[in-house]
């Protein structure tokens, strides 16, 4: 199994690559989720062709090599892997796709007689799990509160020697790993439907390790409950025709669909590297796609295809924390939070990884960049459930490193630069990006009768003016023709922001009167910024050419 954090370990450095300098010793705090519009990448772009271009050549020397020096080794002649990466933005929906990678070891073609492409068909293991939420949240709605007991009352009567209750675990707490069921009920075999009654007598056998909502440990068997549920409420369609008719038909995710007994004889890639008699519940590893249609897949989850924006927003969040500061558990994320040091910006990635006999997959959405990725990858050389990941990954995480130097790029090019009043002279606005944080520094404020702004607000706050840190954040409160951003102000020699992990900006906005806190910029056609208003409009500020 290969380690979860590498390709966000990566990110968390390329995130500030874009600014970075050694030694800084003030960090911006910014608000979560809100450092930089997500970026607007078309394929015909410059860091589009960059990305192709650079990692093209980077997989390509690998492969000659063998690995390198600076990612590792990997096994050329027996591990055969594709690589995708690609944008959420809504006017891509029909080719998201910004980079792919295909390769096929010579002891797989030899097996297959085939080269891997973007719609060979791989067993995705436990990427499962991401699908059975999404296909609950598409056909059942956002129930987290729900008692499972609600779907399945039968639960009610299992008799079991602990003492936790079946009716208090919840929808949410199956979905979000926190529902203190053991891993498995050792009665489902990958590649058959799982019988309920044979289900139900495995799991009353030792159904909980811990009470619900406790802590985050993975239960197979969560899954496989709530595949049972959306079954019963479709009126006894199988698991596998709820998921098509949900989400794999409506995406046109055709390659798509549950691992049984006909997959031997389908496209299944090197189908001999899974053993198909294991033990493992439906509901959570037993789906098989292919790279694109888990880029499908992602840009449909990342665009709201199939839900409400509302709901994606907090479906795309952490719901729990693991014993390590780094890692969160969503609903089924594994939430990487992503930040050089403990001052540093924390940016998210919510990831998947799977694994099943010899087949290794990750899957993972970047919601603030708008971006995602998908590898697969089979050795029928490793032991069951070993297959590495960690050098592909680290390739990963530096290309989706440039999406946030976009990000920084558009939002200067958009919003970024001087401000005037209209029919005058001079600045009085001025707005950047630095090397200590994200968003636009607001390096000169005045307003129209040619009052400091920044000079009075550092005064109201008691802040000596070479010490004020005044950033603006875009918020997802925007249209066509305006966008909001907010004002967040430290001090930047408080002891609280130079050598603690603490950030406490997101509990200021707003919070003191007499200085602005929203500021509106209103775009021209092209989507760039015209004019800047502060507050109600009280200080309306010119973009200058």
């Amino acid at each position: 199994m290969f380690k979860l954090t590498t390709i966000c370990a990566s990110l968390a450095l390329l995130a500030t690559s874009v600014v970075a300098e050694d030694d800084i010793s003030f960090s911006a705090c910014g608000l979560i989720g809100s450092y930089y519009p997500s970026p607007h990448i078309l394929k015909s772009s410059k860091t589009a062709s960059s990305i192709n271009t650079t990692f093209t050549q980077v997989f390509d020397k690998l492969i000659q090599d063998g690995g390198s020096e600076k990612y590792g080794n990997i096994t050329v002649n027996s591990t055969s892997f594709s690589v995708v990466i690609f944008s959420g933005a809504a006017d891509l929906r029909e080719d998201p796709t910004l980079f792919e990678y295909h390769y096929t070891s010579g002891m797989d073609f030899q097996e297959t007689g085939t080269n891997l492409t973007s719609n060979t068909a791989f067993p995705v293991g436990d990427l499962t799990m991401i699908f059975t939420v999404y296909t609950w949240l598409v056909k059942m709605g956002e129930t987290w509160d729900a008692p499972i007991t609600k779907f399945l009352p039968e639960l009610k009567t299992l008799d079991s020697s602990s003492i936790a209750s079946w009716d208090d675990i919840t929808i949410g707490s199956l979905a979000g790993q926190v529902s203190g069921l053991t891993r498995t009920s050792n009665a489902c075999e990958i590649g058959h439907s799982c019988d309920w009654n044979e289900f139900v007598l495995g799991l009353s056998k030792e159904p909980f390790l811990f009470r619900s909502d406790t802590t985050p440990i993975v239960s197979y068997a969560a899954y496989q409950l709530l595949a049972f549920a959306m079954e019963k409420g479709s009126k006894g369609h199988s698991f596998s025709n709820v998921l098509k008719e949900a989400v794999f038909e409506p995406l046109g995710m055709a390659s798509s669909g549950l691992l049984d007994d006909k997959s031997s004889n389908q496209s299944v890639f090197a189908i001999g590297g899974l053993n198909m008699s294991q033990t493992g519940e439906p509901g959570a590893i037993s789906i098989v796609s292919s790279i694109s249609d888990l880029v499908r897949a992602g840009h449909a989850m990342l665009d709201s295809t199939l839900l409400n924006k509302a709901v994606t927003r907090r479906w795309l969040h952490g719901t729990y924390s693991t014993s390590n500061l780094r890692n969160g558990v969503g609903r089924p994320w594994e939430v990487y939070h992503s930040g050089s040091t403990p001052i540093s910006p924390v940016l998210d990635a919510h990831t998947k990884s799977g694994t099943i006999g010899k087949y290794a997959s990750y899957f993972g959405l970047v919601p603030e960049l708008e971006a995602g990725f998908a590898i697969l990858a089979h050795d029928s050389t490793v032991a069951d459930r070993k297959l590495d990941l960690n050098v592909h990954a680290d390739i990963v995480s530096e290309a989706l490193g440039y999406f946030v130097k976009a990000a920084a790029e558009e939002t200067v090019a958009r919003y970024g630069g001087s401000y005037g009043v209209k029919d005058g002279n001079g600045v009085f606005g001025q707005f950047s990006i630095t090397s200590n944080g994200y968003g636009l520094e607001v390096q000169a404020l005045r307003d129209q009768n040619g009052a400091d702004l920044r000079k009075e607000y550092a005064n109201i706050l008691e802040i000596e003016e070479a010490d004020l840190d005044f950033r603006l954040y875009p918020t997802n409160v925007q249209d066509k023709s305006r966008h909001q951003f907010v004002a967040v102000y430290q001090d930047k020699s408080a002891p609280i922001d130079m050598g603690t992990p603490t950030c406490i900006t997101w509990q200021e906005v707003g919070a003191v009167s007499g200085i602005a806190h929203r500021f509106w910029f209103e775009l021209d056609e092209s989507g760039g910024a015209a004019r800047i208003l502060i507050d109600q409009g009280d200080v309306v500020l010119e973009r200058s050419e």
